[in-house]
């Protein structure tokens, strides 16, 4: 916390003094006429049958500090910013998505490892799932208090309808206490060895803990009514405590992975219960204590 006041009044003066006035005026003419490439170096592409632009490409933006430009370019604003623009680039710290910007993503298959801190204004409308998971170093996430639809905490984007975690970041060691649903996706390829779910949440969707290969241990209460296939695809073995004395009803019968079957493979579905039931400890009954107890256990 000592950390995050002086960033947050960096964000709020950058926003302020710097991102409100922005004139992205200066650029030069791509090879297409639906492109063009401004000053800072990103690139801009435009359909001919669209009244926006998309932010394409920013591998040759060099600042620390990237403001998404405001201003009208051609009598267009920029409202995207598509997943691959962030591919290659190795110098953007600090993003700040202003309020024209309505949607974003970040690829999920190329590391954006450069990214620290984010700030999304309340004009962002849709926030996809998962759209931190190859951002290793991101370690402040800051949704406008102004937000209609989403808030942050524990640097965490959270939707405020229905209390589910979207997008979760490497800093995301506790899941708020305000959270109902753990999205789809939220938590892929995050770093995290432990996690307790806390009581209150009522649902983990698909793939939620996908590629969470550090993860060694997790406790789910009984508020959790719901969990959906594939919830916990890894990679590895790892330990879960679960506070129910026997799976719910409402939880799949695949609600963890780590060997699953192919198209074309022959071996039955039996085969690779018994598969993953070797490298997966489900402890039933247990409390959260007994996880405490075992936490303590793995520190030397």
């Amino acid at each position: 916390m000592r950390h995050t006041l002086p960033l947050l009044i960096l964000l709020a003066v950058l926003i302020g003094s710097v991102c409100s006035c922005h004139d992205p005026a200066g650029h030069t003419e791509a090879e297409s006429d639906s492109e063009i490439v401004l000053d800072d170096g990103t690139v801009l592409f435009k359909y001919s049958n669209m009244d926006c632009y998309a932010i394409k490409d920013l591998q040759n933006c060099t600042s620390e500090v990237y403001i998404v430009p405001e201003g009208k370019i051609n009598g267009f604003e920029i409202r995207e910013i598509w997943e691959k623009a962030v591919v290659g680039n190795q110098t953007i710290k600090t993003m700040i998505i202003p309020d024209n910007v309505t949607s974003f993503s970040f690829d999920l298959y190329y590391e954006f490892s450069s990214l620290e801190s984010i700030f999304i204004c309340p004009g962002v409308r849709h926030i996809y799932a998962g759209s931190f998971a190859m951002c290793p170093n991101l370690k402040q996430v800051t949704v406008d208090i102004r937000h209609p639809d989403y808030y942050s905490e524990n640097n965490a984007v959270i939707e405020k309808r229905t209390h589910r975690i979207i997008a979760a970041s490497s800093t995301t060691r506790v899941i708020p206490d305000s959270v109902r649903i753990i999205g789809a996706n939220a938590f892929d390829c995050m770093p995290i060895e432990t996690v307790r779910i806390p009581d209150g949440v009522l649902k983990i969707e698909e793939y939620a803990f996908q590629f969470c290969d550090g993860l060694i241990a997790c406790y789910i209460p009984a508020s959790v009514g719901t969990i959906e296939r594939n919830a916990f695809y890894l990679r590895k073995g790892f330990t879960i405590f679960c506070e129910a004395e026997a799976k719910p009803s409402g939880w799949s019968d695949e609600w963890y992975n780590i060997f699953s079957k192919g198209p074309d493979d022959e071996h039955d579905d039996t085969y690779y219960k018994e598969l993953n039931d070797r490298f997966v400890t489900v402890r039933w009954g247990a409390t959260r204590e007994e996880y405490d107890d075992f936490i303590r256990s793995l520190t030397p």
